[in-house]
């Protein structure tokens, strides 16, 4: 189980990008229909076989099928929205390049590590070519929905007095943790602590925690809130490199160690000016909602086949 959890209200400019693309995928994917993201992927269909029961074959031909029955109307609306998004950013010249989408590519890996970008890519079945099109699509919704924002820079400068807990540094610790099943493992581990075992090497191969164990426990940076509440009192009370007692939460017994501390600072307004006016548009634009619905009531949709035909489109 992972150490770590978001809590209600956390925004994205704090949490990273992994935060910010798991809302964008759940966003456009619940938005859409979710469960048809991986019907969408095949650009092929054979009759090869991709399963054998009992001696019977079934082939990739009725798998289409089958997926077609059972999601076509989901995958269709799908790529309808997607297609209106498309539209709609090509034609205001809002279409974003390969290289927005390397960068936020680039981010997820550089935020999560290669194991959690493979672990997000494993939660919501998809492959990267698939993440980059999702990212793609986000971005180009934002891109509208931001463009019917109107502000002026002593906007996001008052936004930015107003909302000082949005910006400002709060203090953060990075630590590492080693989190086991039982108390008696952690007594065990502190053990072999104090008699010389390397931290790192114990918690790769002794730490529950697949999301750091890898990492050698390594948690990065975190600050109030974003971590159980036992694991966090201990964390923030902690000297660099010193060991807490066995701490108990709900995934279970841990053995913290604090190796970096940063104090909280105050933001200055142009050093955190983009970042200012991202929530600003993400809060004062549209819903989602809203303009997908908009697109859908300006567009000029025929559907022709009759099995296939949309209800609330």
């Amino acid at each position: 189980m992972l150490c770590p959890i978001p809590t209600d209200g956390v925004d994205t400019m704090r949490n990273g990008a992994q935060f910010k693309w798991t809302v964008a995928i759940i966003v456009v994917l619940a938005l859409v229909g979710g469960s048809t993201f991986w019907y969408m992927q095949s650009d092929r269909v054979t009759g090869d076989v991709v399963a054998t029961v009992n001696g019977v074959d079934i082939t990739e031909e009725e798998l289409h099928e089958h997926l077609e029955e059972v999601y076509g109307r989901e995958a269709l609306e799908t790529l309808i929205v997607y297609q209106l998004i498309t539209d709609s950013a090509a034609s205001s010249g809002m279409t974003p390049d390969s290289a927005a989408v390397d960068a936020e590519i680039d981010e997820m890996k550089a935020e999560m590590g290669e194991v959690g970008f493979e672990q997000l890519l494993t939660q919501y079945g998809m492959t990267e070519d698939a993440l980059r099109y999702n990212i793609l699509i986000s971005i180009s919704l934002d891109e509208i929905r931001y463009s019917e924002v109107e502000y002026s820079e002593e906007d996001l400068k008052q936004f930015f007095e107003e909302n000082p807990e949005y910006f400002d540094q709060a203090e953060e610790v990075r630590a590492s943790h080693i989190l086991v099943e039982d108390e008696e493992s952690a007594e065990s581990i502190l053990a072999q602590l104090a008699d010389g075992e390397n931290f790192a090497e114990l918690a790769e191969s002794h730490s529950l925690d697949p999301g750091s164990s890898a990492q050698g426990g390594d948690l990065g940076f975190f600050q109030q809130g974003m971590m159980y509440q036992e694991f966090e009192d201990v964390a923030f009370a902690l000297e660099i490199d010193e060991l807490s007692e066995p701490i108990q939460t709900d995934a279970g017994f841990h053995i913290i160690k604090v190796t970096e501390r940063e104090e909280a600072e105050g933001a200055l307004y142009k050093e955190v000016r983009d970042e200012v006016q991202q929530l600003y548009l993400q809060i004062h634009a549209p819903q989602h909602e809203e303009v997908i619905h908009r697109l859908q009531n300006d567009a000029n949709i025929q559907i022709h086949r009759p099995d296939l035909e949309l209800g609330g489109m």
